[in-house]
């Protein structure tokens, strides 16, 4: 377990003991907590990977595409959602069968920039993966191998960059379906919103 998975557990064990499930998961047998570098298994979401992927394996001689149209027909329509929405409604969630049938993710194009002759990629502005690219952006206006490796400058300057990238996450982005997000077309370049 990495120190960050162990602090959150931690900091929220009201929430992990009010569920015997999150019991199981997130605490060793007897009720402690596990140690950093410790191993937890998760066997029920394990046992949910193997049914997707079995789902998946059953169609794919018809294609990758309708492989994975498998696995999450298990997860959204099958016995997993079944499940899922059985424990949902055992706890007193309103949840039914067709708030997971209905849903339904799209595949998008990846927010994209270059820096330095390379081209990356990364998810959009939906989510934070344009961060990255807002701050390559910013570092590509400067010298960084001149200032050398780790030195004040250099450090002082990415992490200003990165302020900069992360100030407008902050402020503009969002899911691009419902807010208009003042940035580049997400099939093109990522641009720095503000700097």
């Amino acid at each position: 377990m990495r120190a960050l998975t162990a602090r959150a557990i931690e900091g929220n064990l009201e929430f992990v003991t009010a569920w015997p499930e999150n019991q199981r998961s997130w605490l060793k047998p007897d009720g402690s907590l596990y140690a950093v570098g410790e191993t937890i298994k998760l066997p029920a979401l394990a046992n949910t990977l193997k049914k997707m992927a079995a789902a998946e394996q059953a169609a794919a001689a018809r294609g990758r595409a309708q492989g994975i149209a498998a696995a999450r027909d298990r997860f959204y329509t099958g016995d997993i959602a079944e499940e899922m929405v059985a424990f949902l409604q055992t706890h007193g969630a309103p949840f039914d069968l067709s708030d997971f049938a209905e849903y339904s993710a799209k595949i998008e194009e990846p927010t994209q920039t270059t820096y330095r002759g390379y081209t990356v990629y990364k998810q959009g502005f939906g989510s934070q993966g344009a961060v990255l690219l807002q701050t390559l952006n910013i570092l590509e206006q400067f010298d960084l191998q001149t200032m050398g490796h780790n030195s004040p400058d250099y450090l002082h300057t990415v992490v200003e960059a990165m302020k900069l990238a992360y100030a407008d996450r902050d402020t503009y982005y969002a899911d691009p379906d419902f807010v208009d997000v003042p940035a580049a077309d997400p099939r093109r370049d990522c641009y720095a919103i503000a700097y």
